[in-house]
């Protein structure tokens, strides 16, 4: 599973095309405990991890 990270900040999305995601593969990253803080480069928020089954199915807040 793919980890996504994208920002919930309600404002990003105005200054913004749309807000910002950043998708990590899961070669990429051991475990939700050994990962770092991702920030939105647009605002500055952190960013909300969610992960992505291999059928594209997004689950907030699962990592």
């Amino acid at each position: 599973m793919d980890i996504i990270f994208r920002c919930d900040n309600t404002e990003c999305g105005k200054t913004a095309s749309e807000p910002f995601a950043l998708r990590i593969k899961s070669e990429a990253w051991m475990d939700a405990q050994n990962i770092a803080t991702v920030f939105c480069p647009n605002c500055k928020s952190t960013l909300c991890p969610q992960t992505e089954d291999t059928n594209g199915t997004d689950h907030p807040g699962a990592a």
